[in-house]
């Protein structure tokens, strides 16, 4: 049964209970993704048995509000929702998984509060990996797909098959704003990092595996553990629960 929490700016987020034990944050995958795909994976059957878990849906996704505007997608924002559903839940302190989006919204939570016990992270990013630039470039990439789904099916099938799916999966007047607004989230460096950390990504998804190999060394200096899955790519790193569940979930239950 979906519950809603309401973040300090008003906006509604919905989330699921679901199971018994420690808190666990689930949060998921920006644009074509939302809470509920982590049943759809596989991952609640399994995780409900020992974890108390808050499936959340990220503002611009599923069942929480979509504001349109980048404002509403700055890191203070995003991060207040996370907080938002702690507090309704009277829960201090919570183990977190994130996958893609999910995750870097997890690398702000923590580091703007202390409310991260441990967190293991999919296909995350470190460092300045979005200039504003480069993300002013995508949200315009964006709108044009806004413009091209107003147009109609025709205008669509005139796109490649991934911008196709894209632009019939996703929220795209969301997910312009939201790119725009990465552009000036704060950058993590490995080094700031304060709470166990595990990150993982597909030896086939070119940026999460490059950027593991970039800051392994100061990951490792930091006491961040990673893993590389042979064979995987992007979407695999979360669609192949089977790779991705065994050593998450030694790390989150590791003391």
């Amino acid at each position: 049964m979906t519950t809603v929490a309401r973040s300090p700016d008003g906006t509604r987020i919905a989330y699921d209970r679901v199971g018994d034990g420690e808190p666990l944050v689930l949060l998921h995958g920006g644009f074509v993704q939302d809470r509920r795909s982590w049943w759809t994976a596989g991952y609640v059957d399994r995780l409900q048995g020992g974890f108390r878990l808050l499936v959340i849906d990220l503002r611009g996704h599923g069942e929480s509000d979509r504001p349109a505007v980048p404002a509403a997608y700055a890191a203070d924002k995003v991060v207040s929702d996370v907080v938002a559903v702690l507090d309704a839940e009277r829960v201090p302190k919570a183990l977190v998984w994130g996958f893609s989006y999910g995750a870097g919204v997890a690398l702000q939570l923590a580091r703007a509060t202390d409310r991260v016990a441990r967190m293991a992270l999919g296909g995350a990013a470190l460092g300045q990996w979005l200039t504003p630039d480069q993300a002013e470039k995508t949200a315009a990439g964006m709108r044009g797909l806004v413009q091209a789904q107003k147009a109609g099916a025709g205008a669509i099938a005139q796109l490649p098959p991934a911008q196709q799916e894209f632009a019939r999966s996703a929220d795209l007047e969301a997910a312009a704003a939201v790119f725009q607004a990465m552009g000036a989230w704060p950058p993590i460096e490995a080094a700031s990092i304060k709470v166990p950390a595990f990150f993982y990504a597909g030896s086939e998804n070119p940026l999460g595996s490059a950027q593991i190999r970039t800051h392994q060394d100061a990951l490792s200096r930091a006491g961040v553990r990673w893993s590389i899955l042979d064979g995987l790519d992007h979407m695999g790193e979360f669609n192949r629960a089977d790779r991705a569940m065994p050593a998450c979930l030694e790390f989150l239950r590791a003391r």
